[in-house]
């Protein structure tokens, strides 16, 4: 787990991005970008209502930013490409913290350096808890049965962290064929035998996630980016894109083992051919189903009860359909021309994509995929 960072005790948090190493093989030391470490960052944990300091100093030789994506502050507060950290310079934000419980991430968003800078590990996640949270008797012992969990997926060669390139990353964004937890390559948890919280956060540049538990069990999906949801919904799978979070309560009062597992990643390959794939792409491998974290029940702690799923999670006002004075129907089109790629800009342009709205040919000559 990573350390935790709570804000709540003098309502304040220092971050320091740096450079560093990370053996994710024994042996096989990678270089790697981090927030108070080699890899990732620490889960920060605010609370609700309060104005919270953040200290931001920036280690490495480039410029950086520090995005909270997903928390409601004012666009100064944001830490997006405008609001650029230089090298050896300390940003100063205080964030209020006025919205509902909700799993979030915080990373890089610098201009040009977000895909690199996220996939050497500048990721970390952003943790609001409120009093109607704490008041539902969710899962909530950090590390133990209350688990934020980043998922990755990494290219590695010879046990070493590759960064991707060519011409497949420029049209779909960097890929790996090693997913990691956390930063752990073949991940284990040991979880209490008891109903357990996973903080689920696509922290991947470009795959989407089909997840599932190998064993077929269900879990109860209680929240999205956007917080509670207003009442848990049994699944058995869940997708998520790039930067997507979702939370479960997975009950493990069985005792047995079982692994969270995802789907092919069926959007791997617009075009075949390795050698238009560049340097650590593997098409091939990436397509294939991977097992993606183990879970070990046992005796953890105090013997306490298994717990319940809350019938209510959170109370949720909708607008009134009835009201509505006006009904809209509304098509989002894409559509790409005969592919071009200026290899001196791979990542910043590539071909020619018309996006539109109901058939509107709006373009947009550049994109940046990450």
């Amino acid at each position: 787990m990573p350390p935790l960072l709570d804000a709540r005790p003098g309502r304040s948090f220092a971050l320091r991005v740096q450079s560093g190493t990370t053996s994710f093989y024994p042996g096989r030391p990678s270089d790697t970008l981090g927030y108070n470490g080699s890899y990732l960052g620490p889960t920060i944990r605010v609370r609700r209502g309060d104005d919270v300091a953040a200290v931001v100093t920036n280690g490495l030789n480039a410029d950086t930013t520090v995005h909270w994506h997903g928390l409601l502050i004012p666009g100064e507060l944001d830490g997006g490409p405008h609001q650029i950290i230089a090298p050896g310079a300390t940003w100063r934000p205080t964030l209020p913290i006025r919205q509902p419980a909700a799993t979030l991430l915080y990373h890089s968003h610098v201009h040009g350096l977000t895909a690199e800078q996220v996939y050497s590990g500048l990721a970390g996640a952003l943790l609001v808890t409120d009093d109607e949270e704490q008041g539902l008797g969710l899962p909530s012992e950090y590390g133990v049965d209350d688990l934020p969990l980043l998922i990755q997926d990494r290219q590695f060669e010879n046990g070493r962290l590759v960064m991707p390139g060519g011409m497949m990353v420029a049209m779909q964004g960097r890929r790996g064929d090693t997913i990691l937890v956390n930063g752990a390559v073949n991940p284990l948890a040991a979880v209490p035998n008891r109903l357990v919280r996973l903080r689920l956060v696509n922290a991947s540049n470009a795959r989407i996630y089909e997840l599932s538990f190998s064993d077929r069990r269900s879990f109860h999906w209680i929240g999205t980016e956007g917080g509670l949801l207003e009442h848990a919904v049994a699944l058995e799978a869940i997708t998520l894109a790039p930067g997507q979070r979702a939370e479960l309560l997975v009950d493990f009062t069985d005792g047995r083992s079982a692994s969270l597992v995802t789907a092919a990643d069926t959007n791997s390959s617009m075009m075949g051919g390795m050698g238009m794939m560049g340097r650590g792409a593997r098409r091939t491998d990436a397509a294939a189903p991977a097992t993606v974290l183990r879970f070990e029940p046992r005796p953890l702690g105090q013997a306490r009860a298994s717990g319940v799923v809350p019938t209510l999670l959170a109370s949720r006002t909708g607008p009134d359909a009835s009201k509505a004075v006006r009904r809209r129907r509304l098509s989002l089109n894409m559509a790409q021309s005969a592919p071009s790629c200026d290899f001196g800009q791979v990542g910043e342009r590539f071909g020619n994509v018309a996006f539109g709205i109901d058939d509107g040919n709006h373009r947009r000559g550049q994109f940046a995929p990450s």
